[in-house]
């Protein structure tokens, strides 16, 4: 039986042998419809499992590492699916790994790939180890197959996926004024996290350029459903109320609206409420939530791709940045502030 060829490929997906390579190798230099194509024709060819994967067979441990800073955050679990989406289809293993969003023990776990027993990894921390800053400033390239992904890297020493944090916040706030509100409150992430750092420039900006500056309060979180009632609870004791508060995360946003609803303030009635990420929860909560989307399937994906592309032919891969879009979604937990009932 002819073996599957990158002609085949091409073909396949109706694009010429240079696209459809541009999309295997370096998949954020495409659209995401040539990319889908390219990704069907492979599955359909076989060419990825006959030819690309079989450059990695006698040389790979087969696995990759994930590093993601908290696993009980649900954020990451559809990212997560798209990562092993992509891997399952080469037949690599994932090795899922929380830090705790501790900087020792990422060192620890990327010994696995220092060591061969993983043959790349995918940070989704939102930051380098030093370990990894140090070995890369040292060399021309990287030592290791890394990608980053989620979060924001100050040093593009590695291929990142991502999104623009500052912009999609600065976005949410900008909807919020949009509907009257000029007195909004930002509940940020934890301190030294580059995607709060990213949501509260945005928030800052947004306000700047309204010339609401005196408005402006942010209440502290860490991203869980608990400080989001916290912050509720710090809110709830001000005089002078917030009309509306932008959630650096949607559980912040689900715990700030399910604290207010136990001490009879009404969402959206008396304060609007809005979150980022657009989990599963924020459909479902009451009531739903109005957040910015980010594509987390897609952005799993893209991240695992490109950690393929890396893994068979290193040289060929750029530590190019890769910015997704979101999408603001509009739910109940939002409206005008001349809304009443």
């Amino acid at each position: 039986m002819k073996k599957p060829t990158l002609n085949d490929v091409a073909r396949i997906a109706g694009v010429s042998n240079a696209t459809a390579s541009r999309a295997i190798s370096k998949p954020g230099s495409v659209s995401p419809k040539t990319r889908d194509a390219v990704e069907k024709a492979i599955q359909k060819s076989g060419y990825i499992k006959n030819q690309a994967a079989s450059t990695l067979k006698s040389k790979s441990a087969g696995a990759i590492l994930v590093l993601v800073p908290d696993i009980e955050n649900t954020f990451f679990s559809t990212l997560l699916s798209g990562i092993e989406k992509m891997a399952s289809r080469e037949k690599i293993s994932v090795l899922i790994a929380s830090s705790n969003d501790d900087e020792r023990t990422e060192n620890e776990y990327l010994q696995y790939v220092r060591s061969g027993r993983a043959d790349g990894a995918i940070l989704l921390t939102g930051r380098l180890p030093q370990s990894l800053r140090d070995k890369a400033a040292g060399s021309n390239g990287p030592a290791l197959n890394i990608v980053t992904a989620s979060g924001t890297i100050a040093k593009r020493l590695y291929p990142h996926i991502g999104i623009d944090d500052v912009g999609a916040a600065k976005r949410g706030v900008e909807y919020l004024q949009a509907l009257g509100h000029k007195d909004i409150a930002h509940v940020s992430g934890p301190e030294l996290s580059s995607v709060t750092l990213g949501r509260l420039d945005g928030y800052h900006l947004a306000m700047k350029e309204a010339g609401l500056v005196e408005f402006q309060r942010v209440f502290s979180g860490d991203f869980t459903i608990e400080s989001g009632e916290r912050a509720a609870g710090n809110l709830l004791n001000m005089s002078d109320r917030p009309t509306a508060v932008f959630c650096a995360n949607d559980e912040m946003a689900i715990g700030m609206i399910s604290a207010l609803r136990r001490n009879h303030v009404r969402v959206p009635q008396d304060i609007s409420i809005m979150g980022f990420d657009d989990i599963h929860f924020a459909e479902h909560s009451i009531p739903s939530l109005t957040t910015i989307r980010q594509p987390r399937l897609h952005m799993g994906e893209q991240a695992m791709i490109t950690l393929l592309a890396m893994l068979n032919n290193p040289s060929n891969v750029e530590p190019e940045v890769t910015l997704l879009d979101t999408e603001l979604v509009i739910r109940k937990s939002t409206s005008s502030i001349r809304h009443s009932d």
